[in-house]
This record gives C-alpha cells, sequence and structure tokens, in this order.
C-alpha cells in the first residue's frame, strides 16, 4: 500500500477529488504522478465542451482500492 493510501484509508475518506494541476501533455502533473502510484483507468472524457478529467485507483491492499478523481479549476 502506498502512504498516502494509507493516510487516507485511516482517515475514513471514501474517495479523494483533487482540482487543479490536470491538463493535457506536459502541463498534466497529476496523471504521470497516479500513473507510478496506482491505476489510471481514464484520462479524457468525449464531450465538448469539455475540461482534461483523470479518475484513478489507489491500492489499498490485495482486494481494496482508493478512487482519485482529478478535474481542472
Amino acid at each position: 500500500m502506498h502512504p498516502c493510501a494509507g493516510i487516507m484509508h485511516e482517515a475514513g475518506l471514501i474517495c479523494t477529488m483533487l482540482a487543479g494541476g490536470v491538463s493535457m501533455g506536459e502541463r498534466d502533473l497529476i496523471k504521470p504522478l497516479l500513473e507510478r502510484h496506482g491505476k489510471v483507468h481514464f484520462g479524457k472524457v468525449k464531450m465538448k465542451p469539455g475540461k482534461p478529467l483523470t479518475f484513478a485507483t489507489i491500492e489499498l491492499d490485495s482486494s481494496r482500492c482508493h478512487p482519485i478523481l482529478s478535474v481542472t479549476e
């Protein structure tokens, strides 16, 4: 389990929502971080007009994951 995921679980959080830091290309700071420490399920949606959006999970243990939704401001 990633240390951040453990802290979120101990705090009783069901889901984490991050605002800001999501963009496209080099300016996307959150998606690469989530790819290193969890599993990114999708990084954009087909919607016009749309803004960058990322949904990922960080593994808590072998049977549970903590969901993270990251959006632009």
